[in-house]
């Protein structure tokens, strides 16, 4: 089994009917380098925006509701822009993209910029971030109804690593002043951001000096105003772990725990918290294993029902859901597939929630069952009718990385992955 990367690639983009198997859907095909995983975003009646850096430009296509991924444009401009940038779009097709430009050395330089798209338009003329000159690494959220929260990390004081901030934005309003939500010695990093459908939120980083010590803790947002930041871990967890998102009112963060470590890696189950500002619900047990591959991902809706996957076993890792109703339970977890697959590219199971049903995404070293050679791909599986049917092939043969998901709410489901070699179907 081969594992190779190209800095030449091409992002495929399925977009399949909820009736319809994906293999039915025709691919659109962007070429060109692609650097890291490309980020995707769909709104309620499936508008939908992709976007990707090329290592010196960040790029975007937008999908219609019900169409196609039209041409990829540059959005990034004034010269060449980080490999770090953040995309979220909104229920209502609000979509935004934060990135930083960076000198000819490569060193990040000036503030913050943000590009909005307002529901079935185009990105409009970047704005910089009020006060965000030194920030890094922007973590993004849009709410219900088209607010922004913009997160970012800021070098701190000697000893301190980073401390965080944020500012945000009313539906087609500028964005306010930028303000800390987190203590001046926060040694913060691994920046989350969510908004729900009532527009509560949180910004969540991960703080800790060492692998052993490392925590979450999270700036409640609420009414229009940040609260004090809180812990939302009792133990330490395993670093770059959490994911969040927007649910009915606050937000849901998922992350592992570490309980245990040795030479061969950390151990510890998927914990769950509820933040609905200002209370944090005590964290819950997701997973029944602690030998989690990865990290969990974790879809939320505005109903308050939410999806959470993972990869759990030992040389051939299993993918693992876990649903939570809207009364706020976690049912048991269900393997959804005997098959995943834990590699360097670091493309872990990605769930996508609909009022019509649920899917996950996820890279599958089992690819020859569908007929697609031996080589590390995508797969995905669709709960239909309360039942999780057979797994499908979606990649075309070669090695593909850099996995990306989403869903209408009617069920389109929409993937978005990087292959290292040039295809055309049709």
């Amino acid at each position: 089994m081969t594992r190779r990367a190209s800095s030449l690639a091409t992002v495929l983009v399925l977009a399949a009917l909820s009736a319809a198997p994906a293999q039915a859907a025709e691919d659109q095909l962007f070429t060109g380098p692609v650097a890291g995983v490309p980020a995707l975003g769909v709104a309620a009646d499936g508008q939908a925006v992709l976007a990707w850096t090329t290592g010196s430009a960040v790029r975007a296509s937008i999908r219609s509701a019900g169409g196609a991924f039209g041409s990829a444009v540059r959005i990034s401009s004034g010269g060449p822009a980080s490999r770090n940038f953040a995309l979220a779009v909104g229920r209502d097709g609000t979509a935004v993209l934060v990135w930083q430009r960076v000198t000819s050395r490569g060193a990040l330089t000036g503030p913050l910029l943000a590009s909005v798209r307002r529901p079935n338009g185009d990105f409009r003329t970047a704005v910089a971030l009020p006060g965000s000159s030194g920030g890094r690494t922007p973590a993004v959220a849009v709410g219900a109804d088209g607010a922004v929260l913009v997160g970012w990390r800021t070098l701190g004081a000697s000893g301190c690593g980073g401390f965080v901030e944020a500012a945000t934005a009313r539906p087609g309003a500028a964005f306010g002043a930028a303000r800390r939500v987190s203590s001046s010695c926060a040694n913060a990093r691994e920046l989350r951001a969510a908004l729900s459908a009532d527009d509560s939120g949180a910004v969540v980083w991960q703080t800790g000096r060492s692998s052993s010590s490392y925590t979450l803790e999270a700036a409640p947002f609420s009414q229009r105003a940040f609260g004090a930041p809180r812990r939302l871990t009792a133990g330490p967890i395993v670093g770059g772990s959490a994911a969040a998102t927007g649910i009915d009112m606050g937000v849901a963060v998922v992350w592992r725990a570490r309980t245990s470590a040795n030479r061969n890696g950390a151990r510890g189950p998927v914990r769950l918290a509820r933040l609905t500002p200002p209370r944090v619900v005590s964290p819950a047990r997701a997973s029944i294993s602690d030998r989690i591959i990865g990290v969990p991902r974790v879809a939320g809706r505005p109903d308050g029902s939410l999806l959470i996957s993972w990869e759990q076993g030992g040389l051939q890792p299993e993918v693992a859901i876990a649903p939570g109703s809207v009364a706020g339970t976690l049912s048991m977890p269900v393997t959804v597939d005997a098959c995943g697959a834990s590699d360097a590219s670091r493309v872990y199971p990605v769930p996508a929630l609909s009022t019509a049903g649920a899917a996950v995404a996820f890279q599958s070293s089992c690819m020859s069952r569908f007929g697609l050679g031996t080589d590390y791909g995508i797969a995905a599986v669709r709960q239909t009718a309360g039942t999780w049917q057979q797994p499908f092939g979606v990649s075309l043969g070669a090695y593909a990385r850099g996995l990306t998901a989403g869903s209408s709410d009617a069920g389109e489901l929409i993937i978005a992955w990087v292959e290292g070699a040039l295809r055309v179907r049709g």
